[in-house]
């Protein structure tokens, strides 16, 4: 007797193999067949779309077609979405998933990677068409020229309904991130009035918001706009939730140069960690390296006679802090002595290369840079002090390297620099050497780099651009 083969199983739990029977129930005249077979498509077509693509246009036939039911229409819309999702085409899935409707296309309850995707494009598309309204060049737009069946204006839907899932979830800067990139000020300020329930997170969303504005923002305007917002919003806090280092920041990249001086002047009435919180605020102003803002806030603060006796001690500090150098001298004192350098490198370096004999000019240069960089704002000039004779090996613009690179190695050394390269500053009148003035001029670069930094006395820095600007009108013919 012959075994027969078991017919396969057909029951609710089998694994559809293939969608080529579905797909011919879609051409039957059938109106509830065709329906039936497209349910059973949305079922499979996450594992069969392959094959579904092949049918395509007659899904798109049917989602478009009067002579079927809206909801006979709305399925072939949320399948041809799907395999529209698969072959990556992520503008036309979008498309068929909003004719399907919020059924099929959930934005707030589904967070499937199918939905996340497609929100993210409408995201994208939505951006772009805010970006449109503030004069953005018409080549940004060249992906979504083609407005199909008001794409662009069921996108804002789409987008409005991400705002409302973001406030429940109370994902502010989420929110806040999409509003900064479509350049939409009106839902900022919403975003920042809706979550001001909760400080702290009101907090870490204005954080939030003033980082983004220095790295997503690129429009100048919109982004000064945003900056003006998320000010006011940290003004209005509270003190006691309030950020004043971001305040700060916010302040500076708008160069409100006088309210950080009203606020510093501020903490240092309150007294106590507030004070120290000044002090703390005016290091990282200097560290911006943004010399004119400083000098602005030190102009702005209370002087004199306006300054409270309980807080003049306290005012002296910020002052040497802003303009005194004071950062400077406690980051030159911390190099120094925490400088590990080892000096048998160099010793080992000049002895392999005077072994050789006559040293090559490029190698004794190099490794004149290499002592300057290995010490570099330390001070420790001990290995040129200790070898004059090998550095005057140096000729021409090898000399001007050699000289250039104490100011690498006294980089901050703003209160010594002048009696320090007094042997090879110009002599008085402007009278270049004879040996063509490369040691000169290594010693005004030299003495340009030791006051580079931002952080040196203002008074210090002030003379010796005034120096360098001398020197250069009295030997501008050299």
């Amino acid at each position: 007797m012959i075994a027969l083969p078991t017919p396969p199983h057909t029951g609710p739990g089998a694994t559809q193999s293939s969608a080529l029977s579905l797909l011919s129930m879609l051409q039957e005249d059938s109106k509830p067949l065709v329906f039936a077979a497209l349910k059973k498509l949305l079922r499979v077509v996450d594992t069969l779309w392959h094959e579904v693509s092949d049918s395509l246009p007659l899904l798109e036939e049917i989602a478009e077609g009067d002579e079927f039911p809206k909801e006979t229409r709305a399925v072939a819309c949320a399948v041809a979405s799907r395999v529209f999702f698969h072959l990556e085409e992520y503008r036309d899935s979008l498309r068929l998933a909003l004719g399907a409707g919020d059924a099929y296309f959930n934005v707030v309850s589904d967070k499937s990677p199918y939905v996340e995707t497609l929100v993210c494009k409408a995201i994208e598309i939505y951006t772009k068409v805010s970006d449109s309204t503030t004069g953005v060049s018409e080549d940004v737009m060249d992906d979504d020229a083609e407005d199909d069946d008001g794409l662009k204006d069921k996108v804002l839907g789409i987008v409005e309904k991400m705002f409302e899932r973001c406030y429940s979830e109370r994902t502010w800067s989420h929110a806040l991130g999409i509003a900064l990139e479509a350049k939409n000020i009106d839902k900022v300020k919403q975003i920042l009035e809706k979550c001001g329930e909760n400080l702290n997170e009101k907090v870490a969303t204005l954080k939030y918001g003033l980082s983004a504005c220095t790295t997503v923002v690129i429009n100048c305007a919109f982004r000064t706009e945003a900056l003006t917002v998320i000010g006011e919003n940290f003004r209005s806090l509270p003190e006691s939730h309030n950020d004043f280092a971001s305040l700060v920041r916010c302040e500076h990249l708008l160069g409100n140069s006088t309210s950080v001086s009203s606020m510093l002047a501020g903490l240092l009435k309150t007294g106590g960690d507030s004070s120290l919180l000044a002090l703390q605020l005016c290091f990282d102003l200097v560290d911006t390296g943004d010399q004119h803002f400083v000098s602005a806030v030190t102009a702005g603060l209370p002087k004199g006679d306006d300054v409270d006796a309980a807080i003049k001690a306290d005012m002296e500090k910020v002052t040497a802090i802003l303009e005194g150098g004071f950062a400077g001298e406690l980051e030159l004192a911390f190099l120094f002595k925490e400088s590990d350098s080892d000096p048998l490198i160099m010793a080992n370096l000049k002895k392999s290369l005077e072994e050789k004999g006559k040293v090559a000019s490029l190698l004794h240069s190099m490794s004149l840079h290499a002592n300057a960089f290995l010490n570099a704002g330390t001070t420790n000039d001990k290995f040129l002090r200790e070898n004059l004779e090998y550095l005057k090996k140096a000729n021409n613009w090898a000399k001007f390297s050699a000289t250039a690179n104490l100011g690498c190695i006294h980089q901050g050394h703003v209160t010594e620099a002048m009696t320090l390269l007094e042997p090879y500053l110009p002599a008085e009148g402007g009278a270049v050497a004879a040996t063509g003035g490369y040691a000169e001029g290594g010693a005004l670069m030299a003495l340009g780099l030791i006051h580079g930094k931002p952080n040196c006395a203002t008074a210090l820095r002030t003379s010796t651009t005034r120096y360098l600007r001398d020197q250069l009108r009295a030997n501008s013919a050299n």
